[in-house]
């Protein structure tokens, strides 16, 4: 008997940490004593750190620039808030850079990017396989030419794969998929009569992985 072959899904334990900072939701406060943190810990962990692109010296001037002169702001005027939103920018830009610099030389290991005073993106947990679909049930309706197929729902699974036993012209056997369904229960339609009918469904989960197929269950078209 022919069988179909599915993919499984391996969970990679190692998966790559990813700085995150969400920098843009930081008020100018919030940034100035976010930036000075990560100043001081990038210079305390020199030997993770050693050539920090842009340095921490231009780090620190752009936080001293931007915290002058947004002291200077509060004055208010439109060049005094210029000056502020462009000093703004230039230490945005500067932390993205870094950001970039400690991804690579992190080589997005977690402990080696908190020790940059930046965070972590947190890492979403695998999905797993769907499990075994249990109790396929197959009977025939009260309508001519069709079965009814119902089975235990999955709670790790949205959607099922409905398969049906067909055979080719050379008489060569082979499973079928014929439908792909969210509810556990389908109706097989254009079945012909006093025929007996061989099926099994299987989860469908994430990218398409199939889960172990059921046991077979069979039933007469009405």
């Amino acid at each position: 008997m022919a069988q179909n072959s599915h993919r499984c899904c391996t969970l990679n334990l190692n998966v790559m940490a990813t700085v995150k900072l969400e920098w843009h939701r930081k008020t100018v406060d919030q940034k100035l004593i976010k930036g000075e943190f990560i100043s001081q810990q990038m210079a305390t962990n020199v030997a993770e750190y050693p050539t920090p692109n842009p340095s921490l010296a231009d780090l620190d001037a752009a936080l001293d620039d931007l915290r002058k002169k947004a002291v200077a702001a509060l004055a208010g005027g439109y060049a005094l808030t210029y000056a502020n939103n462009q000093a703004e920018k230039v230490l945005d830009g500067i932390i993205s850079q870094l950001m970039s610099y400690v991804q690579n030389a992190s080589g997005g290991v977690e402990a080696i990017i908190l020790k940059s005073g930046m965070n972590v993106r947190k890492t979403p947990k695998p999905v797993p396989d769907p499990l075994q679909v249990e109790n396929l049930d197959a009977f025939p309706t009260r309508s001519q030419g069709e079965v009814q197929l119902t089975w235990d729902s999955l709670d790790n699974s949205p959607y099922y794969q409905v398969e049906q036993w067909k055979e080719d012209n050379a008489g060569n056997g082979f499973w079928d998929k014929i439908a792909t369904i969210s509810k556990p229960k389908y109706t097989v339609t254009g079945l012909t009569t006093g025929t007996v009918y061989r099926f099994r469904v299987a989860g469908l989960g994430k990218d398409d992985v199939l889960g172990p197929y059921s046991q077979e269950a069979t039933s007469v078209a009405p």
